[in-house]
């Protein structure tokens, strides 16, 4: 019951974060920090995260993002990453951070593709797919 509680009010404010995303193209540090915080209290509510493991697949994960912030071309930005790593602790068991990751960035290419198409825009906020992709790894699953 717990569990699922956190879930949800993490979706939430995943959401508000999205939404701020979208028009704003910044993720606050405010909201980030709070999903971090309650996805932590989360997997220790748990039963299906395996510590040792989960920790290693959410690294993984945060390393990798940590080198598409520094590389220019992605354009991934420091907010994106703090989202990842948030995200990432509930996404922690193996499936859910590869159907979590492959949605995001499938998701983000074609809305790029879709809605970039005659505009000469240079950015695309890349939270509100993080986070759908999120949510759609979590009711798949």
């Amino acid at each position: 019951m717990v569990q699922n509680l956190l879930i949800v009010v993490i979706g939430i404010i995943a959401c508000v974060a999205a939404v701020i995303d979208w028009h704003t193209k910044i993720l606050p540090n405010r909201l980030n920090l709070a999903i971090a915080i309650l996805s932590i209290i989360w997997a220790c509510y748990s039963q299906t995260v395996i510590p040792a493991e989960a920790f290693w697949v959410w690294f993984f994960v945060v390393v990798v993002h940590m080198v598409l912030v520094v590389v220019p071309p992605y354009g991934l930005g420091g907010g994106d990453l703090k989202l990842i790593a948030a995200l990432g602790i509930t996404a922690s068991v193996e499936s859910r951070v590869l159907t979590w990751l492959i949605l995001s960035y499938a998701m983000a290419s074609f809305a790029a593709l879709v809605l970039r198409s005659g505009r000469k825009a240079k950015t695309l906020a890349f939270g509100p797919w993080l986070v759908i992709a999120w949510i759609a790894a979590f009711v798949g699953q």
